[in-house]
């Protein structure tokens, strides 16, 4: 189910896509009228459980442009970017991503963009963008695991969806490490 356009819905796909890559089973029971009931089965290990290490916080400097059709996304995808550092400017469309990018083709230090979005998707505006600047680095995200045609390269990276802090700050780093300003353990 979604409340999203047809072909638009991506909840069960993204948690079957986590579930098979982490070897685990998931079973639903679902009654017209009487819900659903979903069950995760992990399976067992013998290895340790591991200290989880506090991450590493990088500050950036820069402009990103950052492109998502999911407004709650874009918002908060914006927000992390601003306060990590970069000066951001988010667009819901390609078409406004494209409008926004010719105003100044080479002042933005990285381009954030849902892959899968309606109209134009991601890929096809990157490739626009590139058009116009063929060494703008780009960042897709995605609800599903796989690229989907994006390839990571040099000026190009993939994070999935849901993504934490730590992942869309490892990505830029990666694609732009002139932006770093910053990248200290906290405590």
């Amino acid at each position: 189910f979604s409340t999203k356009r047809p072909g638009r819905g991506l909840g069960l796909a993204v948690v079957a896509s986590f579930v098979r890559s982490h070897g685990a089973a998931l079973h639903v029971r679902s009654s017209p009228g009487a819900g659903s009931t979903f069950s995760l089965f992990l399976r067992p290990t013998d290895e340790a459980v591991v200290q989880a290490r506090e991450p590493a916080i990088r500050r950036f400097e820069g402009r990103a442009l950052v492109i998502d059709d999911d407004a709650l996304v874009l918002r908060t995808t914006t927000r992390l970017l601003s306060a990590l550092g970069f000066t951001c400017v988010g667009v819901t469309t390609g078409a406004e991503a494209l409008a926004r990018f010719r105003e100044d083709a080479t002042g933005w230090t990285i381009v954030i963009s849902d892959l899968l979005m309606p109209g134009v998707d991601g890929a096809t505006t990157v490739d626009q963008l590139r058009a116009l600047n063929p060494k703008q680095p780009a960042l897709f995200v995605s609800g599903y695991s796989a690229g989907h045609g994006a390839e990571p390269d040099v000026r190009t990276g993939f994070i999935s969806k849901p993504f934490t802090a730590e992942a869309l700050t490892a990505e830029p780093a990666r694609l732009v490490p002139h932006a770093v300003v910053q990248g200290i353990a906290t405590r």
